[in-house]
């Protein structure tokens, strides 16, 4: 039976995701005695990280089934009313393309028309920007919410845009030419997801969910099993999805199935699932949550802090992106090379972190661009993805972990043993902190991120010379092998505010803000738009703004200097000034 975490250490979730998390040092240090929840006396009554890891792997492979599905279906739409000569077999006026006996996918002539691919590439820029804008507006609400509401009952709420979603693609296929705007009503799916916090809020809580119940020092296994489940399930939903659409010969069995797979996932989530936080715990929570409020609105008062009143204030309009306020420049510790001037390596984090993101908006149109250039359905982009989350799995679980002990290997020094009884078996304090300092694991992480940025650069030259489907998926695989990129950073970003107060929460926080801001809003944007007016002309043009991208990327992380210590930097410069220090 996992460790039960006391109340006045339970992670407040509204810490990572909400506004509160303007200033670090917001919530009080002070913390009531522990007050252990008592352990339930049945199994299936006491909350347990156990819970979600299966369910976690279910939930995304319902995801990963889906898509290919919904990329063709959208196609198939634009096709039955931009190009209806092409398909003449859909009709127009039966109420549904897929259900009508001899339908047949579109032809190889639609899937490459100029009109039909700038449409779809129009309609998924929308409806990707939507359901970001909506998910960064909502997901601090409703991780707030969580806190105070319980991580089950939030994590089923939050499930409700997935179903709404699915929902939607149904009523479409159903009744496209009756609804209003027609295929373009799919937007709604993306309304409801974003409004719901989408796959964000969802993860955010089941991460909360895992922190209430599990010990600190087993935290970590429980994550990286989390996103190995998580993974497998992204490998195998397209290939599930692929087998069901080849046995059944339509595309509709596999909305149906997600259907019924969503109303499980909620059922199961909402009254089987044992609830992490209690009543007491909420109870503390909520009082901890109302303290914090009052001593903000004390320091609003305060003649001396007109420059984080001025932010404060500015920060009400964009609330979202107070989270990022961790990213500021920091003023360099006295001991650490002078003490003078900024420390900007965070900031560099932050900026690579979220040019990497943006590359994650580039698959929507990646699945475009095999279907209009290679004429795939939703069985070969199926087959695709699958590869594409088993090579993701296989590096993170397997190659990423090799290399990295490898590297520390080649790069760390003997060990020196005495050759004289007079000689000390300890050294000085001042060779053991360089020591430390040289053999730091954030060191090796950033080597690790700075070699998948080299990846992912020599991914896309391959993607753009590509001349063919078998080039492309070469190119396409080998990307699995940069996706260790994320978490090595995360770690090297750790190290940097390693000992200051709260901000462990409230870096992760920031980056999930910044993630959700670049790979659902800004990156959907940047690809989308460059497709859609290139897609007649050359396709590939996608192609080359990944590649600027990741340039950039590999110039940030290459001008970062961790330093040699392990003494951490001092907080933001935006924050309250620290006494005996300097700009």
């Amino acid at each position: 039976m996992p460790e039960l975490v006391p109340p006045s250490q339970l992670p407040l979730l509204e810490d990572t995701v909400g506004p509160n998390l303007l200033n670090p040092n917001t919530l009080s240090s002070e913390q009531p005695e522990e007050q252990h929840i008592p352990a339930c006396k049945r199994w299936y009554q006491t909350p347990s990280p156990w819970w979600l890891v299966g369910s976690a792997g279910f939930a995304v492979m319902l995801m990963g089934a889906a898509i290919a599905p919904e990329a063709e279906l959208l196609v198939g739409l634009a096709c039955a009313e931009i190009r209806p000569e092409y398909s003449a077999d859909m009709g127009a006026g039966n109420g549904s393309i897929f259900l009508r006996p001899g339908y047949s996918p579109p032809s190889a002539e639609c899937k490459a028309d100029p009109m039909v691919l700038g449409a779809v590439a129009a309609l998924s820029t929308a409806m990707q920007t939507i359901s970001g804008v909506l998910s960064c507006l909502t997901t601090g609400w409703w991780g707030g919410l969580s806190d105070r509401f319980g991580r089950t009952r939030v994590m089923a709420l939050t499930s409700l845009g997935s179903l709404l979603s699915i929902l939607t693609y149904i009523a479409v296929t159903h009744a496209y030419d009756v609804l209003p705007g027609g295929y373009r009503f799919l937007i709604f799916s993306s309304i409801s997801q974003g409004f719901f916090g989408g796959m964000a809020a969802r993860s955010a809580a089941a991460h909360a969910y895992i922190s209430d119940c599990s010990a600190e020092d087993s935290r970590s296994g429980w994550f990286s099993m989390l996103f190995g489940l998580a993974f497998g399930g992204m490998a195998f939903g397209p290939l599930l999805g692929s087998a069901l659409i080849h046995a059944t010969g339509s595309i509709f069995s596999i909305f149906y199935l997600v259907l019924v797979g969503e109303l499980i996932y909620i059922a199961y989530i909402a009254f089987i699932v044992p609830e992490s936080l209690g009543e007491e715990a909420r109870k503390h929570i909520s009082d901890r949550l109302d303290k914090a409020r009052e001593e903000r609105r004390a320091k609003r008062v305060q003649p001396s802090m007109t420059l984080t009143y001025a932010w404060q204030t500015a920060s009400r309009a964009l609330g979202f992106l107070a989270p990022m306020a961790i990213f500021f420049p920091r003023q360099r510790p006295a001991a650490e090379r002078g003490g003078r001037g900024r420390d900007w390596n965070i900031t560099f984090v932050a900026i690579a972190f979220g040019f990497f993101s943006l590359l994650m908006g580039a698959y929507p149109f990646k699945f475009q661009y095999a279907i209009g250039n290679f004429g795939w359905g939703s069985v070969q982009l199926g087959i695709w993805l699958s590869f594409i989350g088993i090579g993701r799995a296989v590096a993170l679980c397997i190659v990423v972990p090799l290399v990295a002990r490898l590297i520390k290997r080649a790069t760390s020094g003997p060990i020196a043993l005495p050759v004289s009884s007079e000689e000390p078996l300890q050294h000085d304090a001042e060779s053991n902190t360089a020591a430390v300092g040289r053999s730091h694991p954030a060191h090796y992480d950033l080597i690790m991120a700075r070699i998948s940025v080299a990846i992912e650069f020599f991914c896309y030259v391959l993607l753009l010379l590509s001349t063919g489907p078998k080039s492309w998926i070469v190119g396409t695989q080998l990307s699995s092998f940069s996706s260790g990129f994320a978490p090595m950073l995360q770690s090297v970003a750790l190290s940097l505010v390693r000992g200051e107060t709260n901000n462990a929460g409230a870096l992760f926080g920031g980056m999930s803000v910044l993630q959700a801001l670049c790979s659902g809003i800004i990156g959907p944007f940047v690809f989308g738009t460059v497709y859609m007016f290139t897609v007649g002309s050359f396709p590939k043009a996608i192609f080359i703004v990944g590649l600027g991208i990741t340039a950039v990327t590999f110039g940030l992380v290459c001008a970062l200097r961790l330093p040699l210590n392990r003494e951490p930097v001092s907080q933001p410069l935006a924050g309250e000034p620290q006494d005996g220090t300097s700009a």
